[in-house]
């Protein structure tokens, strides 16, 4: 049995455009890694629970012994989260809720200068845990 202890670091929106956002999870689980997606931002509910599934995968999958042994067990991999995954999951969704509520924002925005400092504020949104 491989147990792993993730500890996720923060979430950063890389680009949005027109209703499709980069989101990138960062976090440690021995090694610092990331977990990337492009997603549409029209259900945050099912993107949030989407990214905690391809975290676990993907740390399954990079720390799975590079063997196969006669014992399932021996196989198996055990991750634990340093937060609850609902708690993660929770934030994940507060994140894109910003994201959604900033993106509403700079279509009241008058002018070209607004914006723009809009449109470079939503660009380099992150979210620390």
């Amino acid at each position: 049995m491989v147990i792993v202890n993730v500890i996720v670091q923060k979430m950063v929106l890389s680009n949005y455009n027109r209703g499709s956002a980069d989101i990138s999870v960062l976090y440690n689980d021995g090694k610092d890694r990331m977990v990337s997606k492009r997603v549409l931002m029209d259900n945050t509910d099912a993107i949030a629970a989407e990214f905690i599934r391809m975290l676990r995968r993907q740390v399954k999958d990079q720390n799975r012994p590079p063997y196969l042994e006669d014992d399932p067990i021996r196989d198996t991999v055990v991750l634990r989260f340093s937060k609850d995954e609902e708690e993660i999951e929770s934030k994940l969704k507060v994140f894109l809720a910003k994201i959604n509520s900033k993106v509403k924002g700079m279509g009241q925005q008058k002018g070209g200068m607004g914006y723009l400092s809009s449109w470079s504020q939503l660009k380099g949104m992150e979210f620390d845990f």
